[in-house]
Order: C-alpha cells, then sequence, then structure tokens
C-alpha cells in the first residue's frame, strides 16, 4: 500500500507554512522545511525543550512541583535539579553529565513557598529568607537579608554549607565553585559568589518616558573557601562585614553562590565594575549602551550558540543568517544603534577588563528604538542582525559555538542605551535566536550509487566502459539522494563527446520542473543524436530549492550505431547442397567483422522450428558442430556487437543427410527414354562408416511406358499436401521398375558388380554385412490371398522364378506387411507386422522398411552378435508423424548371412501377375548396412 503521508516538504507546499522536521530536534534548536524547499535552523542560547524518556519532547517548565519522592522540582528542566522538601535534606541537588552535586544548608529548612520557579525557605535565620530558583539548566541561590537589624546576626558573617560531588570532584577558583567529572572536564560551575544592595533610579529624558528598571550599583564580591578533597568538601561563603553595616547599603541585600551547567552561555561586562562578572545573568532583560540615570553604566552584551552538526557541513548552503534579538526599551528616541561583532569566546569569568576580543569587521547593526513614543515601539521591538559570513567563519575555523558580542555605537550617553530580553526571559518568543536560512547540498553521485551505463556499472576513468547504441533501449543511471530527508530532487545529466572534449548536450530526470521523492534512481536514455566514438556521462543532483550537488565522476562509454557484416558461413568439407552421413558430425565455420560480439545462429533439420543458440566471439571465426540428424540440416546467422547493433541474417545454407551406406533414392519420376533417376545429385558417395569407398549410380527403368502418375496426397509426414509423381502399379500390367545395376550390397564376399555403363568393377566388403530398403506405399487391394511384392532384391540377373532367386523381398500379404531375406540356400526367414482390425490398411499411405545385419563372429576378447532382421511399418498421420507411430517388428530368427546380390532391386515386380502391387509406390530407398529404426523415421518423414 502506498503511504499517502504527505512529506513535510509537500505539506509546506499545500499549506503555505512552514513545517517543523522534528527528527532534527534538539535542546536548543528546530529546524523547519519551508515552502520553497529551503530549511530554517533556529538556535536559542538556552535549553527550550527536553527529550523526556519515552523519546517525546516537552517544553521547558520551570514551574515547580512537589514530586512523588517528596523534593521539590521544576515541571520539566534541561538540568536534572531538585530542590528541598525542609528539613536537614540538601536544599538543592544537580547533575551534569555523569556527577552529581548536592549542597546543604547549616539550618534546618521550613517548608518552601512554591512560586512559579522560585522556592522561598522563610526566615532561615531571623530576617533571612533562602530563595531557590530553578533556570533553565541549573539553579540559582539567593540569601535574601530583608533589612539592616537581620545582617548583624553573627552566623552571617560565614556560612559553612555541605557539599558533595558523586562521580567527580569539587574545588574553589577564584571565589567559584567548579565540579570536574573523572575526566577533570569542568561540568558545573558557579558564577563568583557576590553580593548587591538594592539601590536605583529613574529620570526622564526629553525624548521620551523612562520605564525605571533596577540596575545593581552596590556590587561586593563574595570570599568563598573550601574544606575537604575529593567528592566532599564544606563551601565557607564570608559576606563582606564592611558592605552590610555602610550606611549606603539598601536593604534587602542578596547574597548569591549560584552554580550552572556550563553547556550554554551568555554574559554581561558592566564598564562601572571593570572586575565584576555577570554570567549567565538572569534579569528578564538586560542593557547595552551608557546609562546615566540608574547610577552610571556603560555595558555590552555577549551571546554563545552552540552550531548544530547539521550546520557544520560544507555541503550546507547558508542563504540567510541572522540574530533576532527582542528589544524591550530605548532610552532615548534619538539616533543611536547596536552593532554586532562576532566574538572570542568568554565564560564565568569574563569582566569588562577580560572582555572578548572582536574578532573581524562588524556584521550588522540595529538602529530601531523601543522606547515609550518611539514610533509606537514602547512595548519592544524586534532586532534583526545579519551574520553575514559570521556563521560559516565560525563552522570553517572548526568552531562548536558562535560568539557574538553587541556593542553600542554611543557608549558616552543615553542615546545609546538598549536593552534586549535575556535568554531566560518569561515570554519564550522575545529570546534571542539565531535564524540560518539554509540547505543541504544533494549526494554527489559516486560510483556505488546506481552509477550505470546501459546496465553496467560504471568503473573509474582508467578503464573503459560499455560500448552502446543508443536507439532508446540504453540508459544512464544514478541514485538521486539528498542528506535532507524531507527534500525532493530531479537529476541532471550531461553526455559528453570525449574528442574533442565538448558538451553535447543536457537532460533532466524527472524534467525540468517536475521532482522525484529523494533516494530514487534517476533514468535517462543516451542520446540518439550522439556520434560514433567516445563519450562521456555525467550526474549531478539538485533538489527543489535549487541547491545541486557536485558533478559524479565521467562514466566512459562508446557510441557503435554500426552493425557487422552478415556472417559467411563455411561448411567445413562440403558445399552447400552436399549428402553428408546422417548420425555423422558436421562442422561449420562462422565469421563476421572484427567487431561482432556475439554471433547468433538457428539451426534447423527438416523443416523444423529453428533453435537458435549464441556464442561468443571477438571477431575469430566461430565454429559449430553438430550431428546430422535428418536429411536436411540448415543454417542460417547473424552477428551482434558489442553495443549491441545486428547484423542481416544470412541466408539459409545445407547439407543433405543420407543414412549411413545410401546407395539409391527414388522419386518415381521418369525422365528420358523412360529411365528413373537416382534421387542422390551426381555420383552417389556411397560410406562404409566414414570412409569413402567408391561411386555408383542405379537409376530405373520402367517396365512399360506410362507406369507413373500424378496423384494428390498429404505429402509424406507432414500436414500440407503436394502433386508427387508415384509408381501407379495396377497389378495387371507390368508397371514395375528395375535397377539397371544392384544398389544394395548384402553380401559378405567380394562380389563383383556391374555399373549402368556395363563395366564390371570390384565390389567391396562391407564391417557389418546388411542392407535397409524402404519404400511408401498405398494399399489397393487388401483381400489379395496372395503375397504382393513392394520391391525385392534378385540374386541373378533375369526374371525371378522362384523365391531362391531372391535375396529378399518385401511385400503385403493378408492384411499384414512381409519381410524376406534369404540365406545362401534359398531358405526365407520372414518377418510380419500384425494385422491390424481397425483402420483398414487400405485407409492410407504407410511406410514400410526392412532391414537385416549379418551376423558378426566373434574376434579375440571382442564377443561375436547374432544376425538381426527388422520390418518397421509406418501409418502416415494426418496431421505429423512420431517416433511412436512406428512398429518395429523383430525377427525371431535371422540367418547368419543372405544370398550374393548379383540382380538388380526391382520394384511392384514378380514372376506372376498375382504377385504385383495394386497401389500406387513412392520415394523408394535402399542403404547399405542396416539402419536404426531412428534413422528409418527420419528418412519416412524427409521430403525429396
Amino acid at each position: 500500500m502506498v503511504d499517502a503521508t504527505p512529506t513535510p516538504f509537500e505539506e509546506a507546499q499545500q499549506t503555505g507554512e512552514r513545517v517543523e522536521l522534528v527528527d532534527l530536534r534538539e535542546e536548543s534548536a528546530q529546524f523547519f522545511v519551508n515552502p520553497d524547499g529551503s530549511k530554517t535552523a533556529e538556535i536559542a542560547a538556552a535549553p527550550e525543550r527536553v527529550r523526556q524518556q519515552d523519546g517525546s519532547w516537552a517544553d521547558v517548565d520551570l514551574t515547580l512541583v512537589t514530586r512523588s519522592d517528596g523534593s521539590v522540582g521544576p515541571k520539566v528542566s534541561a538540568g536534572d535539579v531538585s530542590f528541598s522538601a525542609g528539613g536537614t535534606a540538601p536544599v538543592v541537588r544537580v547533575g551534569a553529565e555523569n556527577v552529581a552535586l548536592s549542597v546543604s544548608m547549616p539550618v534546618t529548612l521550613p517548608t518552601p513557598v512554591l512560586d512559579g520557579p522560585v522556592a522561598t525557605y522563610s526566615e532561615v535565620y531571623p530576617g533571612v529568607d533562602l530563595r531557590m530558583t530553578a533556570v533553565g539548566s541549573s539553579f540559582r541561590q539567593e540569601l535574601v537579608v530583608k533589612d539592616r537589624e537581620a545582617s548583624q546576626n553573627p552566623a552571617l558573617r560565614s556560612i559553612a554549607m555541605s557539599t558533595q560531588a558523586t562521580g567527580g570532584s569539587m574545588d574553589v577558583v577564584d571565589d567559584a565553585l567548579v565540579v570536574r567529572d573523572d575526566s577533570d572536564k569542568v561540568v558545573l560551575r558557579g558564577a563568583p559568589a557576590a553580593m548587591w544592595d538594592s539601590s536605583g533610579g529613574a529620570t526622564t529624558s526629553d525624548d521620551a518616558e523612562v520605564t525605571p528598571s533596577t540596575e545593581s550599583l552596590g556590587v561586593e564580591p563574595v570570599e568563598v573557601s573550601a574544606s575537604g578533597s575529593g567528592g566532599a568538601a564544606t563551601l565557607t561563603l564570608t559576606p563582606s562585614a564592611d558592605f552590610l553595616e555602610d550606611t549606603s547599603t539598601e536593604y534587602p541585600v542578596v547574597i548569591d553562590p549560584s552554580v550552572d551547567r556550563l553547556a550554554y552561555t551568555w554574559a554581561m561586562v558592566n564598564k562601572t565594575f571593570p572586575d565584576q562578572e555577570y554570567y549567565k545573568w538572569s534579569d528578564q532583560d538586560q542593557g547595552v549602551g551608557y546609562n546615566s540615570y540608574e547610577g552610571t553604566h556603560g555595558k555590552r552584551l555577549y551571546w554563545s550558540f552552540s552550531i548544530p552538526s547539521a550546520l557544520k557541513s560544507n555541503d550546507v548552503v547558508m542563504k540567510n543568517a541572522y540574530l533576532s534579538a527582542w528589544s524591550t526599551f530605548s532610552a532615548t528616541c534619538a539616533p543611536g544603534a547596536v552593532r554586532l561583532y562576532r566574538t572570542g569566546s568568554f565564560d564565568w569569568t569574563t569582566t569588562w577588563n577580560s572582555r572578548p576580543a572582536v574578532v573581524g569587521d562588524e556584521l550588522d547593526r540595529f538602529t530601531g528604538k523601543a522606547g515609550y513614543g518611539c514610533q509606537d515601539s514602547g512595548a519592544g521591538l524586534r532586532a534583526e542582525m545579519r551574520l553575514g559570513a559570521g556563521l560559516r567563519g565560525a563552522i570553517d575555523g572548526g568552531h562548536d559555538r558562535l560568539n557574538l558580542g553587541m556593542i553600542s555605537t554611543d557608549e558616552t550617553s543615553n542615546d545609546g542605551w538598549f536593552r534586549f530580553a535575556g535568554p531566560e526571559n518569561d515570554t519564550t518568543w522575545k529570546r534571542p535566536k539565531l535564524a540560518v536560512d539554509y540547505n543541504t547540498k544533494p549526494t554527489t553521485p559516486g560510483w556505488d550509487d546506481n552509477f550505470t551505463i546501459a546496465g553496467s556499472t560504471c568503473q573509474n576513468a582508467a578503464q573503459w566502459g560499455k560500448y552502446v547504441n543508443p536507439d532508446g533501449h540504453f540508459a544512464a543511471t544514478a541514485m538521486a539522494s539528498d542528506p535532507d530527508a524531507a527534500d525532493q530532487v530531479r537529476a541532471e545529466v550531461q553526455w559528453w563527446d570525449a574528442y574533442p572534449l565538448e558538451k553535447v548536450q543536457d537532460g533532466f530526470d524527472p524534467g525540468s520542473s517536475t521532482f522525484m521523492t529523494n533516494k530514487q534512481v534517476a533514468n535517462k536514455s543516451i542520446p540518439q543524436t550522439l556520434s560514433d566514438g567516445t563519450h562521456f556521462a555525467r550526474w549531478r543532483i539538485v533538489d527543489q530549492s535549487g541547491a545541486a550537488s557536485g558533478w559524479s565522476p565521467d562514466c566512459p562509454f562508446y557510441v557503435d550505431q554500426t552493425p557487422p557484416s552478415t556472417p559467411t558461413i563455411t561448411i567445413v568439407g562440403h558445399d552447400s547442397g552436399d549428402l553428408v552421413p546422417i548420425g555423422s558430425t558436421q562442422r561449420f565455420r562462422i565469421s563476421s567483422s572484427s567487431d561482432a560480439a556475439e554471433i547468433r545462429y538457428q539451426w534447423r533439420v527438416n523443416g523444423d522450428a529453428t533453435t537458435t543458440e549464441g556464442t561468443p566471439s571477438d571477431g575469430t571465426p566461430t565454429e559449430l558442430t553438430h550431428e546430422v540428424k535428418g536429411s536436411r540440416v540448415e543454417l542460417r546467422a547473424f552477428a551482434r556487437d558489442r553495443a549491441g547493433n545486428q547484423s542481416s541474417t544470412s541466408g539459409w545454407v545445407s547439407v543433405h543427410g543420407a543414412l549411413n551406406g545410401m546407395t539409391a533414392l527414388y522419386g518415381m519420376t521418369a525422365g528420358t527414354n523412360n529411365v528413373v533417376p537416382d534421387g542422390i545429385e551426381g555420383d552417389p558417395i556411397l560410406w562404409q562408416g566414414n570412409q569413402v569407398q567408391d561411386q555408383f549410380n542405379f537409376p530405373l527403368t520402367l517396365a512399360s511406358s506410362g507406369a507413373t502418375a500424378n496423384v494428390v496426397r498429404p505429402a509424406r509426414g507432414l500436414p500440407t499436401t503436394s502433386t508427387t509423381s508415384v509408381l501407379a502399379a495396377d497389378g495387371t500390367s507390368d508397371k514395375s521398375a528395375v535397377a539397371d545395376a544392384s544398389p544394395v550390397l548384402a553380401h559378405a564376399a567380394q562380389e563383383p558388380q556391374t555399373t549402368k555403363d556395363g563395366n564390371v568393377v570390384e565390389g567391396y566388403p562391407s564391417r557389418v554385412p546388411g542392407f535397409t530398403a524402404s519404400a511408401w506405399v498405398k494399399v489397393s487391394n487388401a483381400d489379395a490371398d496372395t503375397t504382393r511384392t513392394v520391391l525385392a532384391q534378385l540374386s541373378e540377373p533375369g526374371t525371378p522364378s522362384s523365391s531362391s532367386k531372391m535375396s529378399f523381398d518385401i511385400g503385403y500379404d493378408r492384411g499384414r506387411f512381409v519381410g524376406r531375406v534369404f540365406d545362401p540356400n534359398g531358405k526365407d526367414f520372414a518377418v510380419s507386422d500384425e494385422a491390424p482390425t481397425s483402420p483398414a490398411r487400405t485407409s492410407g499411405w504407410w511406410h514400410v522398411a526392412l532391414s537385416y545385419r549379418a551376423a558378426v563372429p566373434a574376434s579375440g576378447t571382442t564377443p561375436g552378435e547374432p544376425a538381426r532382421m527388422e520390418l518397421i511399418t509406418l501409418r502416415e498421420s494426418s496431421t505429423s508423424l512420431t517416433p511412436s507411430d512406428q512398429v518395429i517388428t523383430p525377427a525371431l530368427s535371422a540367418p547368419a548371412t543372405i544370398r550374393p546380390t548379383r540382380g538388380p532391386l526391382v520394384v511392384s515386380h514378380a514372376s506372376s501377375v498375382r504377385g504385383r502391387w495394386v497401389g500406387p509406390i513412392d520415394d523408394v530407398r535402399a542403404w547399405q548396412g542396416m539402419a536404426t529404426p531412428s534413422q528409418v523415421f527420419s528418412a519416412a518423414k524427409a521430403s525429396n
């Protein structure tokens, strides 16, 4: 099922609003995809959300609640903080990474009063409250001395607090508590303890009404000392007695020994108190510039933002980056501005005298005024200052943080005084943030990114590539991938000529205005306009915002649109049309042009369906070897080159298969002088094994004119019809045929043979003496009570007067076919098939064959074999022939040898009219040697 849930990009396009990429969310950073496909990162200076144990996120909520274990803590905090519910338990526990710190007061604590993030423990000393405040990732601890009388308590001159660090150690550095983990890394650090009074004032300028704002005028360091070692220590605070007793000190006075995590950093420095640290000031807002109406101040603000890893890659394209801060107040509406700089690092030790150095030029400035009456901006004003190359410079410099400083253009008058909301302002949207509009470039395709040409993986440039014919079937592919999972992409491909090196064509997949889902394979057809020769393809991926990857490596390939030449076929050892023995092995040599990578050929036997095969070639002749299994074997071929171009197909070449030892083949078509020529073209080659023995030709002479007639019948073994000339024997007239000389050599002795010219030549011995004779016949007199002769071999020349004058005959007797051979004494050995009851023998054409092989005597360790004789009959089917249609009737016994053959082969010839054949006879064949049933079947199925 297809997931119908829109991607963040699709949702942004549909709604016109940006959509958060939740998978990238961090404590102080959020990421969004915009309707145009770009992305925006918003980075806060302090944590704003916390990942819960179930993986979900919750916004920071510092409202204190009583927990199930009895302690007090914020609902959702970026730090592991809990406060005491009263009694002698530690007033605070705070964790950072693998270290936990607890702090205990030297008093029994009352039950706290909870108000938002503040837990107030009233009257821990007379007139003194302890105020514990949950901040972004830790806590702030303040002793509030409410009046001068309370300050006289001796307990305030030295306050000893017990501390315990688990998983780390503690120390006091520059009057500040430092907690390190076991690797000596500082994970918790307090600002130097300080105390201040409540003095402050307000003035009114000529340009605008001024809202009073508390600015700490009297700030005094608090001496801090520690005793103990390792994880346990007593931390002693020694507030200044002079400060407490000074008549100018205004109460209440706050004594602050706060501790915080170091993951988030901001600071203020004040020229009026050049050695005082204001690390992670906790006011709702803080000032920049000069202020003379609340005492005299000259302030600068510093922000430090953690750079998310998603922005650090060189593949990130930053389109716009700026600091967004909320200006809560300006002292006047007169001209003045705040400049923004990139600065060096700063920490809890930073003061006016140790303020961070400016790095580079001014990035931007803010000129708006947020004072009352200043263009109706008394409620505040958004300040957006561009970072320019500041963020990229920090990343390129290998920094994990971007440190920024805000400095007024006028640090000598109230016209340069601005206030800005801090990272822990109660109103979330007023807090300072970095806003970065960016995009990540798609991934550059490489060798392993489905980078192919015509289905072959692209290799490095040193290895030449694929041969192709750009006919629309070949394509280049590459994975279209972008690290931003929400992005949609398209793939740009370039086609280059290698010689000379120039770009030929560009293309996109999908087209120029559409995109596909990330991580799909792009596919582009190779242009048909490319000329033959060497080319390169290369890809790059473009996302919907226009950001592009680098170009892939070049993938080389050859274009070849020229087909190879038509193959030439040579029949090794013969010419086309020659006779070769069935069962023998015939070689064919096929060759084509030098760039042919493959030759395909078709092999056909007796017109049967083709078998297509292939063999590799590098332009060298390819030799094929096939067994000759039919009376006609044909071969044709075509070539394909490495680019897939195909040659034209050659014409058929063929050899004619002859059964081993074939001596005659008669189509029963009379020529001049009523002679039926031997159907074998030219002088036939007489075979014994695979050796040529001699050459003979044995035409038939018809006994009377007109013995042949044209009849329409199904072609032998095939479902079509054709007109064929046959011997039309009628059983009454002498319509027979007699060979000029014997084509059958069934004897073992060296018998002389007579050629058609009357010359006597020496015969030759048979390795396995024997013969096969066959014919197609149609029975027209099934009720005859005598044997009707189809074929006979005379042992002596002349008209036979008895069976003793025959070597063999094939005939028909009372519904069955019969074959006989005669031993040297004239005794006959017969074999016959069974007379079928249905269908009648007169229902169609039959193929009948008689095969005989003389006994083979034993020789040495080779055993002998008895003589063998078979009658093989086959009824012609109306549709097709199969070997299973044959009936093979072997003789129960056979003579070891038969009568020597000196007379001719006769067709439809007997000593009396009663013995003559009635019906057509066709396709008479005779072989030297005993044919196998499969060879007989092939002969039956073959056509002249």
